[in-house]
Order: structure tokens, then C-alpha cells, then sequence
């Protein structure tokens, strides 16, 4: 099983490539640097991407920033995410 930031990195880089963006598209679509979105994309980096971030870069993607992140709570959702899509 994958590490949550291995799917992070992989499920980035997935919805980058099926909407046609290169890593510089996505970086001025979502205002996040081009440097940035490299490092997010590297399997072994150091970084951990805010909420905020996580926000401009599914915006840019027109996907829920949930998307990019592997909910492993009841039916493979978070409670988290459980209790926003309950409240909606």
C-alpha cells in the first residue's frame, strides 16, 4: 500500500496529465509556484502541501481538493469528508 504522500504525488500528477497541463499550465492555472508543483510531484520530497495549496491546485484542476488525498475511513471516505458530504 501506498504512503499517503506517494498518493498525493501520484493523484497530482494523474489529474495534471488527463486535463492536458504540463507542470507549468498547472503552476500559473493555480497561482502555486512551477518549483513547487515539481516538488509535489517527486515521490521522495520533503514537502507537505497546505489545505490552501491543496485548494488552488484542485481548483486548477476542477477537482475537490479531497480528490487528491486517499480517505480511508467508511466506504473508503474520511469522516471528514463523510461529515461535509453529509452536511451539503
Amino acid at each position: 500500500m501506498k504512503r499517503g504522500y506517494e498518493m498525493l504525488t501520484l493523484k497530482i500528477k494523474k489529474y495534471r496529465k488527463a486535463n492536458g497541463l504540463s507542470q507549468k499550465d498547472l503552476s500559473q492555472m493555480s497561482k502555486v509556484s512551477q518549483e513547487y508543483i515539481c516538488d509535489l510531484e517527486k515521490i521522495d520530497r520533503r514537502k507537505s502541501p497546505s489545505l490552501f495549496i491543496m485548494c488552488m491546485i484542485g481548483r486548477a484542476l476542477k477537482i475537490c481538493p479531497f480528490d487528491l488525498i486517499e480517505c480511508t475511513g467508511k466506504n473508503n471516505i474520511c469522516k471528514y469528508c463523510y461529515k461535509i458530504k453529509m452536511d451539503d
